[in-house]
């Protein structure tokens, strides 16, 4: 997951020269805070999000091109 990841980003930063990427995801799901947290994104909110099995609380992480640069070291995306 993490190359996908890594992917993602760097297209998001690189391709589309967006400045933030922000990704909301239950604070049930670990394994979700733990890409998150891998790609250096922070939480920068709690909330309460609708998902299918209900409501639970949600943290909103982020990471910004300037503060995540020094961390992403998968290069650019390259084709298949």
């Amino acid at each position: 997951m993490s190359e996908a990841s890594d992917a993602v980003t760097d297209f998001w930063f690189e391709s589309l020269n967006f400045p933030v990427l922000r990704a909301p995801q239950a604070m049930q799901n670990l394994a979700s805070r733990g890409s998150s947290e891998k790609q250096g994104m922070r939480i920068i909110a709690v909330e309460g999000r609708d998902y299918v099995s209900g409501g639970f609380p949600a943290e909103l992480s982020e990471i910004t091109a300037e503060n995540g640069a020094p961390l992403r070291t998968a290069g650019p995306v390259r084709p298949l």
